[in-house]
């Protein structure tokens, strides 16, 4: 009985004393400039997150092309990455907070993450298909036997992480002209799909909840997956260490 009195006292939140306002102020910033970017994907079709001629009604002209690249330089990326560094953060000074208390923080973290993942997946499947929460609750799982490297050795491995994506991506896009016919097309069809299937994802995320659940699975589980293992681990992990 003890042991857990003392577990959800030293669990209890910090007071506002204890808190480090900048880091709340820059978490805030954070999140704001990552709902910029994801303003594109709630108004628009998949293919046109990365490609403008994808939008509808013939692609962005005008205006609406100079700040969707505005948001690409000054957003896209940018901002996910200060969250990143600041959920790596918290969690070192939540191990940090546990162990100075004398309380195991583990069961703690995990409980967080199982939670953060839980949340992650109903907004992911129940709403929007572009969920960073299940990413994160994954890299959480992973990287907290981390948290007593020492910094220099957490910089290195943070560093070879995010290198590891620039040089599979830089190596993917040099590379591409020597891909077979048949893959070269698969990928300029995703880069820029057929009036007929921007018609239909549009069809489909216009019905009711239901009928828009095979594009949101879809797409959900292919960042849970394929994006996950071959890029948010990575980069996000990385920046997380």
């Amino acid at each position: 009985m003890s042991e857990t009195l003392q577990t959800t006292g030293a669990a209890a939140p910090v007071s506002g004393s204890e808190r480090i306002h900048a880091i709340d102020v820059l978490r805030g910033v954070a999140v704001l400039g990552i709902l910029i970017v994801n303003i594109w994907s709630f108004a628009w079709v998949s293919a046109a997150y990365r490609n403008p001629s994808a939008a509808p009604e013939g692609g962005l002209g005008g205006a609406d092309f100079w700040i969707w690249a505005a948001v690409n330089v000054f957003a896209d990326t940018k901002f996910i990455s200060i969250f990143s560094l600041l959920f790596g953060a918290g969690i070192a000074m939540m191990s940090e907070r546990m162990d100075l208390r004398g309380v195991p923080g583990g069961r703690l973290h995990y409980r967080r993450q199982f939670w953060l993942l839980a949340i992650g997946l109903l907004h992911a499947y129940g709403i929007w298909h572009g969920d960073i929460l299940v990413p994160y609750a994954l890299c959480g799982f992973i990287l907290y036997g981390f948290r007593d490297w020492a910094p220099r050795r957490l910089l290195w491995a943070g560093g070879c992480a995010v290198g590891i994506v620039v040089l599979v991506m830089g190596l993917a896009h040099w590379s591409t002209p020597y891909w077979p016919a048949g893959e070269r097309a698969e990928v300029a069809a995703q880069w820029a799909p057929s009036a007929a299937e921007i018609g239909a994802e549009i069809e489909a995320m216009s019905g009711d909840w239901a009928q828009q659940m095979p594009v949101r699975a879809y797409y959900a589980f292919l960042v849970e997956t394929v994006a996950f293992a071959g890029y948010l681990v990575w980069r996000v992990g990385g920046l997380m260490l």
